[in-house]
């Protein structure tokens, strides 16, 4: 039985797996408590598409491996000194927003109807199709897939650099 974070780790993970495959870069991954998000650039809109694909068509990865052994939580207790003191927090500061995620089937949609309004008939095929690449990256990429998702699930957001880290002894196959 996988845990729901092991699942949106495998999900994210495939998504920059993917697009590194298809020549993009990954800014940023990361999984929060109940989604995740991958940043990918430098990508057409077709890759893009295929790397969007890949995520919901990974998550069976989930129970074919088994997530990485959390490590124990430190405990250490609070000097006296600093529990005490009385001062006043420090006010929150507002960070800037994110950009508003899109979902994969919708960027997905989006993408198959771009183009080809006029002919319905060509969405569920280019559809497919982009599920079609997907499953050829995953096949091809699928202990890569597995070893960003070990990272992520322990570190929770992993940035370029590490991203670089774990794919530069890998070739990927797209």
């Amino acid at each position: 039985m996988n845990s729901l974070r092991w699942t949106i780790a495998i999900h994210e993970a495939a998504h920059a797996v993917a697009c590194i495959a298809l020549g993009g870069r990954v800014s940023s991954v990361e999984v929060l408590s109940d989604c995740g998000g991958c940043n990918m650039i430098e990508l057409s809109p077709d890759r893009l598409a295929f790397a969007a694909a890949a995520g919901p068509r990974a998550e069976y990865l989930a129970d074919e491996f088994d997530p990485p052994v959390m490590p124990e939580p430190i405990t250490a207790k609070m000097p006296e000194a600093i529990a005490d003191d009385s001062t006043e927090p420090a006010p929150a500061t507002t960070l800037p927003m994110e950009p508003i995620a899109v979902h994969d089937d919708e960027r997905i949609a989006l993408w198959a109807i771009s183009g080809h309004f006029g002919e319905p008939d060509s969405w569920a095929r280019r559809v497919r199709f982009a599920y079609h690449v997907a499953d050829q990256l995953i096949t091809a990429n699928r202990d890569h897939v597995v070893e960003i998702a070990k990272a992520l699930y322990l570190r929770s957001r992993l940035n370029a650099n590490d991203i670089e880290q774990i794919t530069e002894p890998m070739e990927l196959v797209a």
